[in-house]
């Protein structure tokens, strides 16, 4: 199953159902000023959420793409540390404003894993929150998951899309991939369990109950309505249905791997440091962070004030991950503190806008936005090939 066809079966499912297909919305939300960026996919729909808005229809699907690189939820340090994170995602998702709520969310959810995509049953987990009874008993009166499989937990399952806004209880569906699956078998101390941290069990999908919203003091206060916001991870559920190792191998995203591998000579998944390092995921997140930016400074979202220096910071750490490979590795080469640990010979690699930008960091002034814009990148025939070292 390809990813398109992963993304049309869930779009279809949901709209045989009385949903109505919304397109993704834009990367910076509009007239919010509490978010840089979109960062999950109820962000289009908060206004509803919290009463100040209507829309034609009450029941909505979309496929919306996320980015997480500040705020509350942020994944920038995590991405090439792991096989599960990425700082641009897309986000598979079923909405209800005020129409259905947990049971229908729940029973549809079990009914499209299990029965259309026919993932295994007895290797699936349903979480609640700590006192949510409503939600635990739904599970074990509307699904065959092992009672033993419904947990309970408190921070990871009360779901908020940043420090205020709309919030409330949630129900996660975890996938137990198996021990060979688990990305800590060297640590001694480690033990595989839902939301124990590594690449075993995997969260696919998180239905969120909306109903209530948390103030600029923290106050919790009930919402007019009761809502659900539900979110898989587009990528995360390829994996699964794809039958690879991790999010990288899936059809989606191997492309643009394979092309990164050109690119720096090295194989993703040969080495551990090399694939944190790896550039290319990134690659196709900063490409749509800078369209990002640019809409916002165009005046379609948050300003550029507050937008720049997420981007500023996110472009400092692709160039440092783009220079680190033309980095001379020869012990003979002298260290130089003025070019982040190695001295670049000018007859060999000409002058690029990744060395520009890692030597005015080294400097202490920072990126220049221009030096590090992607029509200024350096290109696969500029790139060298060899003496790389990470």
């Amino acid at each position: 199953m390809t990813g398109d066809q992963v993304r049309e079966g869930f779009l279809d499912f949901f709209r045989q159902r009385g949903h109505t297909v919304v397109p993704s919305a834009p990367l910076v939300p509009e007239n919010d000023p509490s978010l840089l960026f979109t960062n999950a996919g109820m962000v289009p729909f908060k206004q509803i959420f919290l009463g100040n808005e209507a829309r034609p229809y009450r029941r909505a699907v979309n496929s919306q793409k996320c980015l997480r690189i500040s705020g509350k939820h942020n994944d920038l340090e995590q991405v090439g540390r792991d096989t599960y994170h990425h700082t641009f995602f897309e986000m598979l998702g079923n909405w209800s404003f005020g129409d259905y709520y947990k049971r229908e969310a729940i029973g549809w959810a079990w009914e499209l894993l299990t029965k259309v995509w026919k993932l295994p049953k007895d290797e699936l987990y349903a979480t609640v929150y700590t006192t949510d009874d409503e939600a635990a008993a739904l599970w074990a009166e509307l699904t065959d998951v092992g009672r033993d499989r419904i947990l309970r937990f408190e921070a990871e399952n009360f779901w908020e899309m940043g420090e205020t806004g709309p919030c409330g209880p949630c129900s996660e569906i975890h996938i137990d991939r198996g021990p060979a699956a688990c990305d800590r078998r060297a640590d001694k101390t480690h033990r595989c369990a839902v939301n124990g941290g590594c690449a075993r069990y995997i969260e696919l999908w998180n239905l969120v109950f909306i109903q209530q919203n948390r103030d600029e003091k923290g106050k919790l206060s009930d919402l007019p309505a009761r809502h659900v916001d539900t979110g898989m991870g587009f990528e995360r559920i390829c994996t699964v249905l794809q039958g690879v190792s991790d999010n990288y191998a899936v059809d989606v995203l191997r492309t643009v791997v394979a092309a990164g591998e050109r690119l720096s000579g090295k194989r993703y998944g040969a080495a551990e440091r090399d694939d944190v390092s790896a550039s290319c995921p990134r690659t196709r997140a900063a490409a749509t962070c800078s369209a990002g930016c640019s809409g916002a400074r165009r005046g379609t979202g948050s300003s550029s004030a507050s937008t720049g220096p997420s981007c500023t910071r996110w472009w400092a750490r692709w160039c440092r991950r783009w220079d680190a490979p033309t980095r001379r590795s020869s012990s003979s080469t002298a260290a130089s503190p003025r070019s982040c640990g190695a001295r670049r010979s000018a007859s060999r690699r000409p002058s690029t806008a990744a060395s520009r930008c890692s030597r005015a960091r080294s400097r202490g002034r920072g990126p220049r936005r221009r030096a590090c814009s992607p029509a200024r990148l350096p290109s696969a025939s500029t790139t060298p090939t060899a003496s790389r070292s990470t």
